[in-house]
């Protein structure tokens, strides 16, 4: 089905994509790297369980997702995670280990929270306007 979708019609993928059952998807713990790049389009937000420990390698680079929330339990967001995607929020949970390097370049985001207070956040995470703030 996957392969046939691709070849038919990108919408159609696009389409699909929406509906999937993120549950299945993250039950290994883990989004692949550039899994959902230019993918998504959700008018909702998108809700990362716990039991994903690591998000991938411009996973969600450049996706139409404007708010986004990791539940308790997600440690690593990695390099490009959601760079030039459309996030505009973010919290980060307290057990958030690692913020790779370029994780939200060229995001709409404006103000990030951090929960955690041991945490690596590369110099490059953020865009230098946006305004990081410890809790």
């Amino acid at each position: 089905v996957y392969q046939k979708i691709i070849k038919d019609d990108e919408n159609e993928y696009n389409s699909m994509l929406k509906k999937l059952n993120f549950e299945v998807i993250y039950r290994f713990g883990i989004i692949p790297d550039g899994m959902f790049s230019s993918a998504l389009d959700l008018d909702k937000p998108l809700v990362i369980p716990g039991n994903v420990k690591t998000i991938g390698r411009y996973a969600f680079d450049g996706a139409g997702v404007k708010k986004v929330v990791l539940e308790e339990g997600v440690e690593i967001i990695d390099q490009g995670a959601f760079s030039s995607s459309d996030v505009t929020k973010i919290e980060i949970p307290e057990s958030m280990k690692i913020i790779g390097e370029l994780a939200f370049q060229n995001c709409k985001l404006k103000t990030v929270t951090i929960k955690s207070g041991d945490i690596l956040v590369g110099t490059t995470s953020f865009d230098k306007n946006v305004k990081v703030i410890y809790k």
